[in-house]
């Protein structure tokens, strides 16, 4: 029954109803969430504890050691629900005067303790739940940075191949000049000692000095084109 009840309102609701047909139980308050749930008796009476309540892990709790002092009244009795950590609440029973309920004070402890467990796994559902959600969130967050990186990546990818694209027809297009000129060409790099260097010559200059490619290269300017 407690993991199909929805909330704490309707588990206070149903035990309040359940547990005023005990014997010799005239009514029963269950004080759990945010308002107290009565048959018979008047809430008003709880509002005292109200203001101590604190929300944890999407829960209301009491302190540990807040005392119902409806127990103290005539014909009252309060049985906490709580556990060694948590005070989720008190069931607060009215009783007649025939002491026909006291063979049920065992097992109403113990359906308290019950409740009160089952009420701990559902604060750390809860918590497991967000824990859960946070981490989903934390995951769909990084996968849309990434996607939006990778999109940026790319970009960049295809702003790179067409660059490349651009500058190999370039270099195509000067080879193209190069190899196909009349006029003898060659290329040349400045040395350490000051001297420059053959790296490339053209069909045209191998015609006109009758010096092979293989041989042109590596060689200065003098070597291939002797001044006159």
């Amino acid at each position: 029954i407690l993991f199909v009840l929805p909330d704490e309102a309707r588990i206070a609701e149903y035990f309040s109803q359940a547990l005023s047909e005990v014997p010799g139980i005239t009514s029963c308050l269950v004080c759990l969430g945010n308002m107290p749930v009565s048959v018979g008796v008047n809430s008003e009476v709880c509002n005292e504890c109200a203001s101590l309540r604190k929300k944890v892990r999407g829960m209301l709790l009491m302190p540990n050691n807040f005392t119902c002092k409806l127990a103290t009244m005539q014909n009252r009795h309060a049985i906490k629900l709580g556990i060694s950590d948590h005070t989720f609440g008190f069931f607060i029973f009215q009783t007649d005067s025939s002491g026909i309920s006291e063979p049920y004070w065992p097992f109403l402890s113990n359906l308290a303790n019950y409740v009160a467990l089952s009420l701990e796994n559902r604060m750390q559902k809860l918590l497991l739940e967000k824990a859960s959600n946070e981490l989903e969130d934390k995951v769909k967050e990084r996968t849309e940075e990434l996607i939006t990186l990778n999109a940026q990546l790319e970009e960049k990818i295809q702003d790179r191949i067409i660059i490349e694209e651009a500058l190999h027809g370039s270099q195509q297009r000067y080879r193209d000049i190069f190899d196909n000129v009349f006029d003898g060409l060659y290329l040349l790099e400045a040395t350490e000692d000051g001297r420059f260097r053959t790296i490339e010559v053209n069909p045209a200059l191998e015609r006109l000095t009758a010096i092979p490619r293989s041989q042109s290269v590596g060689k200065t300017q003098e070597e291939i084109v002797p001044e006159e």
